[in-house]
């Protein structure tokens, strides 16, 4: 099948880790980056404020030019902020050919409706095209019932998923160990959420703590220990020695996406380590609790657990190795992301090759 998708193409864990899985998987994908004209100031604002100007209508002409040419037999937009009903029709006018939309982010979220005028904004172009795609793929359930309420006509969930050549258990070095050995870790971002407690509570409870992740402010870092080295980023196999070179991997789950697992929830178990994160009905569902994964509900909890676990050096492999395991027999890597995506989109869109 021939695939178009169109997208910003900025992180290798998006489009193109998508469209690896779907070429491994036969068919033939035809992608297109609006990165270059989306990353103009034009485009930051046009993006952020949902204003259809030069950047966005360039956008359209590319997007659309691509499909007329090449004549996919599906086209799947990215996180199409910029794109309004009318753009979406256009495309798909062009292609003669179903148009759906994947969007990792929660347009529903009350962080963005009650935000700042640009947080107000930003989904403004999307939410009215919602009814425009032949299907939607959402990252959360909560967003399903949300999307069918905005007039859309299907609505799949597509989870986050792990990839087997960047999240995988690696041997360190002595020198990786200096770099990366410690007793907990977080990897991501900073967020608002409270996550600064726990990660000053588990520094004041003897844990030797490191953070690794962009758009943490120097007063958060200071809060959690005026000791701890400033974050850096962390991608690629310097992400998988970071979670291999701690004893515990934390995951935190965004408040302002709602979201009850993240991408971290599948590459931590995937990296071989035990993965102790925020508890969810979602993540109980995924991982048994203390057999596959270790569970918190408060900060309390969060020590203690973290205190209980850092110590059992037989358990804590035990668990981690099982995970490993739950991430490849419940099929959370993205080639069977991909395949039942596509599995999906040809029933319920009747998809043929051409």
């Amino acid at each position: 099948m021939r695939i178009c998708i169109a997208g910003r193409f900025a992180f290798p864990w998006y489009e193109e880790a998508c469209a690896r899985a779907l070429e491994s998987l036969g068919h033939l994908v035809l992608r297109h980056s609006w990165s270059r004209r989306m990353s103009s100031l034009s485009g930051c604002l046009e993006s952020r404020l949902s204003i259809l100007g030069p950047s966005s209508r360039g956008t359209l002409r590319d997007v659309a030019s691509l499909v007329r040419r090449e004549r996919p037999d599906v086209i799947l937009l990215w996180r199409a902020t910029q794109f309004d009903a009318h753009a979406v029709r256009q495309i798909r006018a062009a292609g003669d050919c179903p148009v759906i939309s994947y969007n990792n982010d929660d347009p529903f979220s009350p962080a963005y409706r009650d935000g700042t005028l640009g947080l107000r904004r930003l989904w403004r172009n999307f939410l009215g095209a919602i009814p425009t795609y032949d299907m939607n793929f959402v990252f959360r359930p909560v967003n399903v019932d949300e999307y069918l309420s905005a007039g859309a006509k299907r609505v799949n969930v597509l989870l986050p998923y792990f990839m087997p050549e960047v999240h995988r258990p690696v041997a360190l070095s002595e020198k990786d160990l200096q770099e990366f050995g410690c007793d907990a870790v977080f990897v991501g971002h900073y967020e608002e959420d409270g996550r600064v407690e726990k990660l000053a509570a588990l520094v004041r409870a003897g844990m030797r703590l490191r953070i690794f992740g962009n758009g943490w402010p120097f007063e958060a870092i200071h809060r959690i220990d005026p000791n701890l080295a400033p974050p850096r980023s962390a991608l690629g196999d310097q992400y998988a020695k970071a979670l291999c070179g701690a004893k515990l991997c934390l995951s935190f789950l965004s408040k302002l996406n709602r979201d009850t697992y993240t991408r971290r929830s599948f590459e931590i178990p995937a990296c071989g380590k035990l993965m102790l994160s925020e508890r969810t009905r979602s993540l109980e569902t995924m991982f048994s609790e203390d057999h596959e994964a270790v569970f918190f509900s408060s900060t309390e909890e969060l020590v203690s657990k973290a205190q209980e676990w850092v110590t059992d050096d037989t358990r804590r492999e035990t668990v981690a190795r099982a995970g490993l395991d739950r991430c490849w027999s419940g099929g959370h890597d993205v080639l069977s992301r991909m395949r039942g995506m596509m599995m999906l989109c040809e029933k319920e869109l009747g998809l043929n090759s051409r």
